[in-house]
Order: C-alpha cells, then sequence, then structure tokens
C-alpha cells in the first residue's frame, strides 16, 4: 500500500522508492516523539492533496447539518455533482469528501479546490446579526447627532 502510495505520488521504483519509505518512516518516528502524532491527520491530508494536484485530481468537500446519504441539496445525486464539477473544471478526476457538521444548522458549505461557498444557515444568521448590530449602531449615532444638534 505504501509502496503504491509512493509510485502513485511520481517517485520511481528502485533504491529511491527505498530511500522515500525510510524517510516517511523517519518523519513519522519524529512527529512521534516530538508529541505531534495527533496532527499526523492533517499532515497526510495535504500530502494527498499535493499528489491529487499533480495527478490532475481535484478535492471537493460538501459539509451539511445532516447526513446526505448520497443524495445532496436540491436531491442531486453524488455522481451528478462529481460529473459537473469535472466537466466545469476540466479535472481528470474530481475527489469527493462529504462531513456533517451540525453546527450549520442546515444548508451545505462547499469547497472546490480553493473556491468556497458557504450556504449554510449557520452563516446567514451570523450575518443577519451583523447587520443589525450595524444598524443599531448606525441609529444610535444618528440619535446622539441629532440631539446634540438641538438648541439648548
Amino acid at each position: 500500500m505504501l509502496r503504491e502510495s509512493v509510485r502513485e505520488a511520481g517517485f520511481p521504483e528502485g533504491d529511491s522508492t527505498g530511500r522515500v519509505l525510510e524517510f516517511v518512516i523517519r518523519f513519522i518516528v519524529l512527529f512521534a516523539e516530538r508529541g505531534r502524532f495527533k496532527h499526523v491527520d492533517l499532515v497526510l491530508e495535504k500530502i494527498e492533496n499535493r499528489i491529487d494536484t499533480q495527478k490532475g485530481a481535484l478535492a471537493v468537500t460538501l459539509e451539511s447539518a445532516v447526513s446526505l446519504d448520497g443524495t445532496f441539496p436540491d436531491g442531486i445525486h453524488a455522481e451528478e455533482l462529481r460529473r459537473c464539477i469535472a466537466e466545469k473544471t476540466g479535472a481528470a478526476e474530481v475527489k469527493m469528501k462529504t462531513r456533517v457538521v451540525p453546527e450549520l444548522l442546515g444548508g451545505y458549505r462547499l469547497q472546490i479546490g480553493g473556491f468556497f461557498v458557504d450556504a449554510s444557515l449557520r452563516k446567514q444568521v451570523e450575518k443577519m446579526k451583523a447587520d443589525l448590530e450595524a444598524e443599531i449602531v448606525a441609529n444610535n449615532c444618528l440619535h446622539q447627532l441629532h440631539l446634540s444638534g438641538e438648541p439648548k
């Protein structure tokens, strides 16, 4: 499995594969010795993304407040979404991950490569809160100006 990943990453067969495997093992041991092993998932995800980029694959992440069970918002199926993204972006492969994030309250967040769409209910509520706070501040300022402009 590791040898296949090394080959997929574009490293040639032979001595260099052994050196790469040795480097990976040393890296993992160093990670564990420094107490950073809890972050290994993040590191591996970054490595996987770099390999995917080199292969022309596009990483897509869809987060939703509830389990999607293969059907995304608006009744779109996973394979339809994958095919549509591949057509629009020209990616050789679309690697899609889904996550349940209850904090979103509803809606979804979609990340396609470096492009990010937040259509979650949480984001909409946060925007409404910020708009209301800005309106209150503006009204208070206008009220203060009005009071200070009155003749005494």
